[in-house]
């Protein structure tokens, strides 16, 4: 059987709801909007190890990325279940960045700059191959392929990890998290 979750807020709930009537042994995989990392974290507090969590995609929160990365991986502030596990995962998400692009493509209208009529931006996508921690998230990191930031860094293991774009150079870590530009 496969899964779908509600919002963060009601992952625990809904997913309980669903224990209620089947194991973890009678579920396959989930596809949730958000949900991936309480839905590890749930698998965990029943006893289950890292190698045996159900994969699951969806979700672009910080703490189903650091999630992810391969056991072992030394990350500043990994803790409990916001610490590695080589969860099998597809980390898929809109990009909070689509708002910076569009208003820097409004400006540059607007200062008589040509902009093209369709601009596509394409969804980030991280697999449990292409999952890298950063270690301070700097946007040259981000652009060498980092895409998960150390939980020392970001306490809050719902906070959305997509965003990088190399549309954007100006909206790095600190951009994301505290509202300063990265130059």
């Amino acid at each position: 059987m496969r899964w779908a979750c509600g919002a963060r807020r009601f992952a625990r709930t809904e997913l309980s709801k669903i224990l209620a009537t089947r194991g973890w042994d009678q579920i396959d995989g989930l596809w949730t909007q958000v949900g991936c990392y309480t839905a590890n974290s749930m698998q965990i507090e029943a006893g289950k190890k890292p190698a045996d969590l159900k994969p699951c995609a969806g979700e672009g929160a910080n703490g189903g990325r650091v999630q992810m990365l391969p056991i072992g991986t030394e990350i500043e502030g990994a803790n409990a279940t916001y610490a590695p596990m080589g969860a099998p995962r597809i980390s898929y998400a809109s990009p909070p960045y689509s708002g910076g692009l569009a208003l820097k493509l409004a400006v540059a209208k607007l200062q008589g700059k040509t902009i093209p009529k369709l601009t596509i931006l394409p969804l980030p996508i991280v697999t449990s191959d292409t999952i890298k921690a950063c270690k301070e998230g700097t946007w040259a990191e981000m652009k060498d392929g980092c895409n998960a930031f150390p939980p020392s860094l970001v306490p809050n293991p719902g906070w959305f990890a997509s965003i990088y774009s190399a549309e954007t150079p100006e909206i790095g870590f600190s951009a994301a998290l505290v509202g300063q530009p990265e130059n």
